[in-house]
């Protein structure tokens, strides 16, 4: 986007190791997120992970919070539709079953040919 300064994508903080891809072309994205604990590198089984959007360029825009299903053990998966082209990051937020906190962060970019 002109204008708009590159996106940092970010670690993760907490007791897990977070990946996450945003897939899918145009407005609508499928989330996936993958979950490791960092002591073990085992799967993230049974944790509660959510995604919120947030436009940084050329607004800002905050958008919902929305819950991710488990699909397989550490894999949670979900859609997310986007409202208009920009620079955005998904914040994201992975809670063990113990109630541990992980965050991490992926930007994701909505360009006029990407629609």
């Amino acid at each position: 986007m002109v204008g708009c300064p590159p996106l940092p994508s970010t670690g993760s903080a907490g007791n897990a190791q977070v990946s996450a891809r945003a897939l899918g072309k145009g407005y609508a994205k499928r989330i996936v997120i993958r979950a490791t604990e960092k002591a073990s590198g085992e799967p993230l089984r049974d944790g509660t992970v959510s995604v919120r959007a947030e436009m940084t360029c050329p607004d800002y825009m905050p958008m919902y919070t929305k819950a991710l299903k488990e699909a397989s053990p550490g894999t949670y998966k979900g859609s997310y539709d986007l409202v208009m082209q920009g620079q955005w990051t998904f914040h994201v937020t992975v809670r063990s079953k113990t109630g541990d906190a992980t965050t991490s962060a992926l930007p994701v970019t909505v360009s006029p040919a990407s629609k």
